[in-house]
């Protein structure tokens, strides 16, 4: 889906390939104006967390690989595309041999900077000119291609386990703009049965932390190369980059509008309880039963907040909100 004008800054602003040029403060006020004023979250009566949940002002947050798609967060990147050394053979040899020497002494081998800059595809054609050069071309292009062909296996292994470190190591709360959707209260509040709360983002400070880290879901048909990131120097790489892919999902989630609160918070954290503003409001569904319509007439009345029930139109497929 097209990007407006303002996601485009956002991303440029706060994704940058390079981290040299962040530009923090400058995506948040990009990005807050178009905070929605108001989002949501659908829950079910029927589980006692969410009921919980929704007296102690608390969310559950969770890592990614505990979501429904398991597209989710998923990275995409070939280290053909990562520059390597232009080196001779002699000192390719001597770089084996050091990192040989620093694994014995137990001691961590650091990457030297790259200088100067080469394909590794130009690289290792290179190295089989030169050792391999009395061979025909037929042969020599078959062992190029054997060689990629070890590079992509050795790939799709580093693209799998990045994934998986980007899928636990985010705490992801998915919010909605959208408390009309057919499909959102089928999927997310038991058939309709269930409630969706309200949050006022309106009403939060620029300060607010929750407010701060909340961005929307992007709606792409293709993963996100992330590639041009990983080639970065350790000092120019921009570790924001875990947190763009937990905003990345396929356009069939779109009727979703999406808006994600994301802490970079490693593994061991990831799955918890955060709190929340106060709702502004309670919503509850078209098929909600009489003794959970009175739950929510009790709770609204003790927070003063107001109580409507999203209920269908008797003049299309739409539904409506209405004030009970």
């Amino acid at each position: 889906m097209p990007l407006q004008p303002w996601q485009r800054q956002m991303i440029r602003c706060l994704f940058p390939h390079s981290a040299k040029r962040l530009r923090i403060e400058q995506a948040f006020m990009a990005k807050f104006p178009h905070i929605p004023h108001t989002l949501y979250k659908y829950r079910v009566f029927g589980n006692p967390y969410h009921l919980d949940g929704l007296e102690k002002d608390e969310q559950w947050f969770s890592a990614p690989d505990k979501f429904n798609d398991p597209l989710d967060t998923v990275a995409s990147f070939s280290t053909s595309k990562f520059p390597m050394q232009c080196t001779s053979i002699e000192e390719a040899l001597a770089e084996v041999e050091k990192i040989r020497q620093k694994q014995k002494a137990g001691e961590t081998w650091v990457p030297p900077k790259i200088t100067d800059p080469i394909a590794v595809d130009d690289y290792f054609q290179g190295i089989i000119d030169t050792l391999l050069g009395h061979l025909p071309a037929e042969d020599r292009r078959e062992l190029l291609n054997a060689i990629r062909n070890v590079n992509e296996k050795i790939s799709d292994d580093l693209v799998s386990r990045m994934s998986a470190g980007f899928r636990n190591g985010f705490s992801v709360l998915s919010l909605s703009g959208n408390p009309t959707s057919t499909l959102m209260w089928s999927h997310y509040a038991a058939s309709h049965t269930g409630f969706c709360i309200e949050y006022d983002f309106r009403s939060l400070p620029y300060s607010n932390k929750r407010k701060r880290m909340c961005f929307p879901v992007f709606y792409r048909s293709k993963r996100t190369d992330i590639s041009r990131y990983l080639a970065k120097d350790r000092d120019d790489f921009n570790n924001l980059i875990g947190q763009y892919l937990c905003l990345m999902k396929s356009p069939e989630w779109s009727y979703e509008q999406e808006w994600r609160i994301v802490h970079a918070i490693g593994p061991s954290h990831a799955n918890r309880s955060y709190s929340m503003p106060s709702p502004s409001a309670l919503i509850v569904g078209s098929q909600v039963s009489d003794d959970h319509l009175g739950y929510a007439r009790d709770f609204c009345a003790r927070r003063s907040i107001p109580l409507r029930q999203a209920k269908l139109s008797n003049r299309s497929n739409k539904i409506v909100i209405s004030d009970i």
